[in-house]
């Protein structure tokens, strides 16, 4: 619980500093478009997922890029929760370390093992390995 309020604080204080990035302001902008009325912790996720490809090999070392390769665009404004995301990402926070693609759930196969590699949120899968 205290590191969850800490965690808190912490947005508080760095959200506003963040914004004037280059980075969060994209992020927060492709999330806004692509994830507009997920909840906030699928919105985490999908960010990670992103910043995490940016990270590893054989992803595009940037989030334009990774954002041209996998078709996305960017909304006019972000929210205030699409800001939050993008910091919780870009701060490595780490909620989602190992994710690197993500599918609607109804799209994953039935079998229990694609079914337990990854995370279900929603209705989202968010795993690691392209092999689905």
């Amino acid at each position: 619980m205290k590191k969850v309020i800490l965690l808190i604080i912490a947005l508080f204080l760095v959200v506003p500093a963040m914004a004037e990035d280059g980075d969060c302001e994209y992020l927060a902008r492709i999330v806004a478009n692509e994830m507009r009325d997920e909840p906030f912790i699928v919105k985490v996720a999908f960010c990670e997922m992103l910043v995490n490809q940016t990270e590893n090999d054989p992803f595009p070392p940037t989030l334009p890029a990774v954002a041209h390769t996998l078709g996305l665009s960017r909304a006019k404004t972000a929210t205030e929760a699409d800001m939050y995301a993008a910091v919780i990402a870009l701060e490595r926070l780490c909620f989602f370390k190992d994710i690197f693609y993500c599918k609607k759930w109804s799209e994953v196969k039935n079998t229990p093992l694609e079914k337990t590699n990854g995370v279900h949120l929603y209705d989202w899968y968010f795993y690691s390995t392209g092999s689905m």
